[in-house]
């Protein structure tokens, strides 16, 4: 055993910490520091690290909340650049490939025939999933104009692929008995294309150099896409400005960067959490409505297997509402 291999007997405690340590706000870099100390720890007292450091989840949350930044959180999210996004992007694209293949085999067998109908709504679907990856970036980056924007896109384009879903196709097939493998395939073509982007592109640094002016506009921008009021916003706005002094350093050098500054501003905050748990609701409702939506209107498949989907969209919709409901920001503590 080399001074970078843990011990066998220490690795299931190593394993669970580092499993609980994994956290947004907690950069690689640190996790892979403290991993260093602990390891040292335990080699020269030669001691289980259960005995040494206790449970591992525990240990795990006191680092996470001391090693844990809001910078970070930015850094890593999906707003920090177009390799996050991109790869959120190919994920979302990728998601409904296995679904799709198996309603293919169920309802058509080893071949299908491709229509323009079918080729339409697929592409209006994909265009949705990569406009609802965008949207997640965008509010992720603290840009509620654009968020608003791309979600009247979205909403265009899921009008758009019910409207094709529901219509009848009047037009002989493109192609007939093409292989439902080479299909799926060609499907999953254009969500595999975006993350190899991904994986090539570099990590985005933050940005550091801001005017006043942006600084205090991107500031105020995420504390409304946070939950807060335009009004409740204006007024932190106001605040930090009559709180600097004439010729002080800049509001990034005092505050850091804007985005987690206003992430840690609204973290606890009572009424921008309800907000946001009413948001984040509504996309966990609206998910599987869209499914229900879709297995009652497409008109490609057979009843059993609208039904089919159906059923599992109405099952999904009622967890959501449940777990929804459980994390409600009033729930009474435990």
């Amino acid at each position: 055993m080399d001074e970078h291999t843990w011990p066998e007997r220490d690795r299931p405690w190593q394993a669970a910490y580092l499993w609980r340590v994994t956290q947004p706000e907690v950069s690689a870099e640190a996790i892979a520091a403290r991993l260093d100390e602990l390891l040292d720890a335990v080699l020269e007292a030669d001691a289980p690290a259960e005995e040494l450091f206790g449970d591992p989840e525990t240990l795990a949350a006191d680092d996470v909340a001391e090693l844990g930044t809001a910078e970070e959180i930015v850094r890593s999210s999906f707003g920090s650049g177009a390799k996050q996004t991109l790869l959120l992007m190919g994920v979302m694209l990728l998601v409904p490939i296995i679904p799709l293949l198996i309603v293919l085999l169920i309802s058509t067998g080893w071949e299908v025939d491709l229509t323009a109908r079918t080729l339409v709504f697929c592409g209006f679907l994909a265009l949705l999933l990569a406009s609802c990856a965008v949207i997640r970036a965008l509010h992720d980056a603290g840009l509620p104009k654009g968020v608003m924007a791309m979600v009247a896109v979205a909403v265009a384009l899921f009008v758009a692929a019910v409207a094709v879903a529901m219509t009848a196709d009047p037009l002989p097939p493109l192609a007939r008995d093409v292989p439902t493998l080479l299909v799926i395939l060609g499907a999953a073509v254009p969500g595999a294309a975006l993350l190899l982007i991904s994986f090539f592109l570099p990590d985005k640094l933050l940005r550091e150099k801001w005017s006043e002016d942006q600084w205090m506009r991107r500031f105020r921008a995420v504390l409304i896409s946070r939950g807060l009021s335009r009004q409740q916003a204006l007024e932190h706005v106001r605040e930090l400005q009559t709180s600097r002094a004439e010729g002080s350093e800049s509001a990034f050098a005092e505050y850091g960067h804007p985005v987690a500054f206003a992430r840690r501003m609204t973290e606890h905050a009572p009424e921008a959490k309800r907000r946001r748990w009413m948001a984040g609701g509504a996309v966990e409702i609206v998910v599987p409505a869209i499914l229900l939506v879709f297995g009652a209107t497409n008109a490609d498949l057979w009843w059993w297997v609208r039904l089919l989907i159906g059923i599992v969209g109405a099952v999904w919709l009622v967890l959501n509402l449940r777990s929804t409901w459980e994390s409600r920001p009033w729930k009474p503590a435990a």
